[in-house]
C-alpha cells in the first residue's frame, strides 16, 4: 500500500513541469471618497411640502471628492443639528449627488446634480434640508442646521449596484 502512494506521488511529480505558484495578490487602493459641509444658508421658502410647516429652508453646501473610483452616484447619510429646541435632538441627513428628492419652490437655489464624478475633482453640491415641525414657528434661526456630520457614504455604479467607500478628511 506505501508502494502504490509513493509510485503516486512520484508519478504525479514527473508529469508536472511546473509546479503552481500562489498567485500574486494586487493590492488596489481603496475607494475614498471626502465630502464636507461647507456652509449653511436659511431662507424663506414660498409653499412647503405636505405635512410639513415649514416657511424657511436650510441651503446646504457640500464639497465632493473621490480617490481611486469614478462611480455614477454617491449616497451620503450623516446626522445633524438645528437651531432652537429641543438642541440636543438629532435629526437623520441623506442625499444622492444624482438626484435632489425635494425642491423647494422659490428659493432662489439651483439644487445641481453629478451625472457623472471623476475621480480627485472637486464638486460643489446644495442640497436642502427642512426643518421638522418642532421647530416651528420658525422665526430668526430657529431650525436651521448648525452641525453636520456624515457618517457613511456608498458608491453606485452603473449598473445600480453600490458597495460603501471609505470616508477621508482633507
Amino acid at each position: 500500500m506505501q508502494t502504490a502512494r509513493f509510485f503516486l506521488l512520484a508519478l504525479f511529480l514527473v508529469s508536472c513541469e511546473t509546479f503552481p505558484t500562489n498567485t500574486v495578490r494586487i493590492e488596489s487602493p481603496a475607494d475614498e471618497v471626502s465630502v464636507h459641509h461647507i456652509g449653511t444658508e436659511y431662507v424663506p421658502v414660498n409653499g412647503s411640502i405636505e405635512g410639513l410647516l415649514a416657511t424657511k429652508v436650510n441651503v446646504l453646501q457640500f464639497s465632493v471628492r473621490v480617490r481611486n473610483c469614478s462611480p455614477v452616484a454617491l449616497e451620503c447619510y450623516g446626522r445633524l443639528k438645528m437651531e432652537g429646541s429641543p438642541e440636543e435632538q438629532e435629526h437623520s441627513i441623506r442625499f444622492r449627488t444624482d438626484i435632489v428628492d425635494c425642491v423647494p419652490i422659490e428659493t432662489g437655489y439651483t439644487f445641481n446634480t453629478l451625472s457623472t464624478i471623476e475621480p480627485e475633482t472637486s464638486y460643489t453640491l446644495l442640497r436642502p434640508k427642512f426643518p421638522t415641525n418642532e421647530y416651528a414657528p420658525f422665526m430668526g434661526d430657529r431650525g436651521k442646521v448648525s452641525e453636520v456630520t456624515i457618517t457613511e457614504v456608498w458608491a453606485f455604479d452603473e449598473h445600480g449596484n453600490s458597495h460603501t467607500v471609505e470616508l477621508v478628511s482633507e
